[in-house]
């Protein structure tokens, strides 16, 4: 029977127990609140930047979607009306095709009438989109792992052919589990890139006919969440065009940001000081409409969010010998650079670069001599 890393030994930053406990609920009905779609693309970290907004709000987010896994960590799952701070949609499911302009009415809805699988949402209303990126290799590699577990939970992996490893699978947490090295099947996943890589290049033409129509939009790169420089910085804005409004959009990774950028990015993290370890206890309630939020509530909001149930822990990251690794699986510069040549223009232009730094050329959707040799 194949086993994985146990809980035990993850390990939240010593000042986790001295942040308050935060008050979520949902807003008001009736308040006319236009929640903004959280657009990602999957394994973008959308359900952790979820949990981030929660915390940082005291609001729950909603989702067009019904994970029943998700509820007990964010209790807003399957709201897709004005009750939601936000609420979470893929462009690889409701795409700018399915957003409405009803005359008369503020914003944009959604045309349950061509995606009928979403017609809880029908009173949804929204003027904005949050675009969550994150570099394709990782996103893609995480959303492989969440949909092998997801085949296995609600039936049988298509690739999982022994107990042992259906057991594995379906021991862990489905948005933050690992896959066992003696499960991985590298000809289902090159299909599964592949097909994948496709969607992420279209993403992005999605995302220019949206911001086309009008709706305001924040872009906001995952990797800026995981810079421990900017990533105060980073939420907060955030938070503040959800709650005020206000159309921003953030820089590219931190490989590709401009140095005065990052200069600001720490000078706002100096302000916020150390608010993170204050020692006040008491719950803190929700913010309201058009307020700032507090660094010392940013800074508990990322401490709160880090839960193994969500966010990957040390014990699951890369370089564990009993799960496979994203190094594993694009061991083959081939499939690396195959995917490349089908996002690479759209990727170079957000400020990533193929995985493990191979040379792959700029090709525009054209396989290069080298993989056409091999």
């Amino acid at each position: 029977r194949l086993a994985l890393p146990g809980q035990a030994s993850w390990a939240k930053p010593s000042h986790v127990m001295t942040c308050p406990r935060v008050h979520r609920q949902f807003r008001q009905p009736g308040s006319g609140a236009l929640p903004p779609l959280l657009w990602t693309f999957p394994g973008s970290g959308n359900t952790w930047l979820r949990l981030l907004l929660d915390f940082a709000t005291g609001t729950y987010t909603g989702s067009v979607y019904s994970d029943v896994s998700l509820l007990p960590l964010l209790p807003g799952e399957g709201t897709c009306d004005s009750r939601a701070l936000a609420v979470k949609a893929h462009p690889t499911n409701v795409d700018f095709h399915d957003f409405v302009r009803t005359p008369g009415e503020p914003g944009f809805r959604l045309n349950v009438t061509r995606k009928p699988a979403y017609l809880k949402c029908a009173p949804l209303r929204f003027d904005a989109l949050v675009m969550l990126t994150r570099d394709p290799y990782a996103s893609i590699w995480a959303e492989y792992k969440r949909a092998l577990a997801y085949a296995e939970g609600v039936g049988r992996a298509p690739v999982v052919a022994t107990s042992s490893c259906r057991a594995a699978l379906r021991s862990q947490h489905l948005h933050s589990g690992g896959l066992p090295a003696a499960c991985f099947n590298a000809t289902h996943f090159s299909t599964f890139a592949l097909h994948q890589a496709r969607a992420w290049r279209h993403m992005w033409y999605h995302y220019r006919k949206a911001a086309a129509l009008g709706l305001r939009v924040h872009r906001l790169a995952y990797e800026n969440l995981l810079e421990p420089r900017g990533r105060l910085g980073a939420l907060a804005r955030l938070v503040e065009f959800v709650l005020r409004g206000e159309r921003s959009e953030e820089q590219p990774p931190p490989d590709s940001q401009r140095h005065e950028q990052r200069q600001q990015r720490q000078q706002q993290q100096q302000r916020g000081g150390q608010h993170g370890q204050g020692q006040q206890r008491r719950s803190e309630p929700p913010l309201a409409p058009k307020t700032s939020p507090p660094p010392g509530r940013i800074a508990c909001a990322f401490s709160l969010a880090d839960d193994p149930r969500v966010h990957r822990g040390r014990h699951q990251r890369d370089g564990s010998p009993q799960l496979a690794s994203a190094a594993s699986a694009y061991a083959s510069s081939g499939l690396v650079c195959d995917m490349w040549h089908l996002f690479g223009a759209k990727a170079k232009a957000a400020g990533y670069r193929p995985f493990g730094k191979e040379r792959c050329g700029v090709a525009h959707g054209k396989r290069s001599k080298r993989n056409n040799a091999g």
